[in-house]
């Protein structure tokens, strides 16, 4: 896994953008963040990489998380494509990252 979160982390600085500093995107309702999308200033990517970045930068202090989906990246990528190819959100939580307790079963995830 700490392999994992390191890639991200070398993903990261190669991607980063300067988008990032002008807001503080976790503070966002899902409404702006899905207003961001749709005025083109963001996209999925950026938003999932925002997120991956504070938790690598926060993680270490508050030993919150213990995973990464490792797909997020990818999917985050399969719906921006499917945004611009069909100019709607595939469904209310579109592109919105969420924390899933590591009790909780998800497929493809290690669970406690």
């Amino acid at each position: 896994m700490k392999t994992i979160i390191q890639l991200y982390v070398i993903i990261l600085i190669l991607r980063s953008k300067s988008v990032y500093s002008k807001a503080i995107l976790s503070e966002f309702k899902v409404s702006a963040i899905h207003e961001l999308l749709r005025k083109g200033g963001w996209n999925c990517t950026d938003v999932i990489d925002y997120f991956i970045k504070r938790a690598v930068t926060y993680n270490p202090i508050i030993k919150a998380l213990i995973n990464f989906n490792p797909k997020a990246q990818i999917e985050a990528y399969d719906l921006d494509k499917f945004y611009h190819e069909k100019n709607v959100f595939k469904g209310q939580l579109h592109c919105i990252p969420f924390i899933i307790k590591d009790n909780i079963d998800v497929a493809g995830l290690p669970t406690t």
